[in-house]
């Protein structure tokens, strides 16, 4: 077999297949104008599998502190995943319906304040390889979105025009916005979608494994 070069064995491992959804959040930061205020530093966190825009942290400032708040937004407006045992696969690992955080190498994202946080919140963090971005394919692809229709289109004069703006498209991208990937539904649709899939499939198998039971314990 021919041997595999560095770049294939960088890629492979974060090459994930993505089944469920919570389980593998992008974070990243993007920069946006605000007039007279300057740049303003929009810190996102996606779900990779729902393609959701999961919470978000915007300041006029790019401190390590906002990609923290960017990430505790995330989990205040999704309290299930901070519930121990709503995974039924959880086998007493309190970590099993948490999602992994992946980031890029930025400053904020490596500093061990970020590390610590997440360490403190259960959470899996993992950093992409060096000069490839495209580990980090799904937000910097949200990130493009985000610019060319919630943001280019506008020319904010103060960095509470651009706030309200992208509160709003917030509100637009996940309950509004269908994407071709989801079947061309929204976030917010493919979700529910799925979590009734998911409770059917979790319903059928606690069924079967009941029937299971009663064969062995009539045998």
């Amino acid at each position: 077999m021919p041997s595999r070069k560095k770049r294939e064995i960088i890629r492979s491992k974060y090459n994930k297949n993505i089944k469920n959804a919570n389980e593998l959040w992008e974070a990243d930061l993007t920069y946006i104008h605000c007039g007279i205020d300057g740049w303003g530093y929009l810190f996102n966190v996606f779900d990779v599998f729902t393609r959701e825009w999961m919470g978000y942290c915007f300041d006029l400032y790019a401190v390590k502190e906002n990609a923290i708040i960017s990430i505790e937004n995330a989990l205040v407006s999704h309290r299930e995943i901070l519930v121990p045992g709503n995974n039924s696969n959880s086998n007493n690992n309190s970590n099993s319906n948490k999602p992994t955080i992946r980031t890029d190498n930025g400053s904020q994202y490596t500093s061990n304040a970020f590390r610590k946080s997440m360490s403190i919140l259960g959470l899996t963090l993992e950093h992409i390889a060096c000069n490839t971005p495209e580990q980090n394919g799904h937000i910097e692809s949200f990130h493009k979105t985000l610019k060319k229709e919630y943001v280019w289109p506008y020319d904010f004069n103060t960095y509470q025009e651009a706030e309200i703006a992208i509160r709003d498209a917030f509100i637009d991208y996940n309950r509004d916005r269908i994407h071709s990937s989801l079947g061309y539904l929204t976030p917010y649709e493919f979700v529910s979608k799925w979590k009734q899939e998911y409770h059917r499939m979790e319903t059928a198998a606690d069924v079967i494994s009941g029937q299971q039971t009663k064969v062995i314990n009539i045998g």
